[in-house]
Parts: C-alpha cells; structure tokens; sequence
C-alpha cells in the first residue's frame, strides 16, 4: 500500500528536549510571520541538550559538541495554507538523532543500503517501491509486479495463511519520489523517508 499522508502528530514518547525543539519552532514561526525572509538554525549542544535558534552568520561552535538544522524544517504549512504549525515528526526526527530507538535506527541503515544497492543495479525505475513492515522497519526496494504471485486455488485449507500469519503492515512508497541522481551520486531524500517511518511507529 502507499502511505503519502500523515497525521501531524508526534509519534516518539515525550522527552525534555522534544519540547524544546517544539518551543523553538513556535519561536521560529512567530519570526516567520514577522519577516517571510527570516533564516534561521537550531542549534542543539550534545552535551548540555540546550535547544536555541541562531542566525546563519552567527558565530559557530566546534561541530563537534553543536549540531545545527535549517530551522525550516521543523515548521510546515497546516490545513490552512495561510498558517504555519510546527512539524510534529521532523521534530520527532530531531529528537531522535540523540535519543535513538533500535527500530527507526534500523529503518535509516537498511534504507541507504536497500535503495543504495537497488539503483545502482537498477536505476529509477518508474514502478519501484520502497517498502518496509512496521514493526522491524527493515527496508528493501522491488517492482510489485515481478514479486512471484503464488497459486492458492489448489492449496490444502492447511496450508493457506490466515491474516494473522501474515505478520505487520506492510508501507511501500514510489522510489522515484524519495531519490533523484545528480551527476553519478544517488540524492535520498531521507529526511522525509524517516518522517513516513516515523508516522508508523507506535511505542509498544
């Protein structure tokens, strides 16, 4: 199935630094609103987890204790277009850089390498889908239509799968939505990759 759409809802249980990052995105669509030009970072500190909003031209720490967003990520366009509301899953993909959880980490790896190794044999081909169960997040890349289909008519009762043998739901999104070639080197747009896996994710 495809998963285009997503509620605009956190998915990540709540922790201090999540809420400062969502106080900083209010922040930054209030300047927003004040000057459609504005630009701005967030800056996180690795160490302290302090969250504050900077200029580009700002001064810049070691990169090694500072990690710094395009503060525009971090707020998108609502149900009304005239109106900016903070983006609940990017926020939740900020947050997640520091405080990692097993299976969305496990989602970005096979992600890079599944779509990586595809394109490289394949290329962009029209009809390829990224595809991943939601409860391992492991990734692979295929065309639906040449996944062997398996004749059931004369299949013992046995043998047929109930719905529950099938396991978690399957997402799949087009390939060529989420990745482009520029020059040789293969562009992924993981960012929003992680945001869909991120929307499927449901603390247990």
């Amino acid at each position: 199935m495809y998963n285009l759409h997503y509620d605009n809802k956190s998915h990540i249980p709540n922790n201090p630094l999540r809420e400062d990052i969502l106080e900083a995105a209010k922040d930054y669509i209030g300047l927003v609103y004040a000057n459609d030009r504005i630009e701005r970072n967030l800056a996180i500190d690795r160490k302290s987890l302090s969250v504050e909003l900077r200029h580009p031209n700002a001064p810049k720490e070691s990169y090694r204790d500072m990690v710094y967003y395009d503060a525009i990520n971090i707020a998108q366009i609502g149900d009304n277009p005239l109106v900016l509301e903070p983006d609940e899953l990017a926020i939740d993909a900020i947050t997640l850089d520091f405080f990692p959880i097993s299976s969305l980490d496990n989602f970005r790896r096979t992600a890079r390498e599944a779509i990586t190794e595809f394109v490289h044999q394949r290329g962009i081909i029209q009809d390829a889908v990224i595809s991943f169960p939601i409860d391992t997040f492991d990734v692979s890349v295929y065309v639906p239509s040449e996944l062997e289909t398996i004749d059931t008519t004369e299949m013992p009762d046995e043998e047929l799968l109930t719905y529950d043998d099938l396991g978690a739901e399957v997402i799949e999104v087009p390939l060529k939505h989420y990745v482009r070639m520029r020059g040789n080197k293969i562009s992924i747009n993981e960012f929003q990759l992680f945001k869909i896996a991120i929307s499927n994710y449901y603390p247990g």
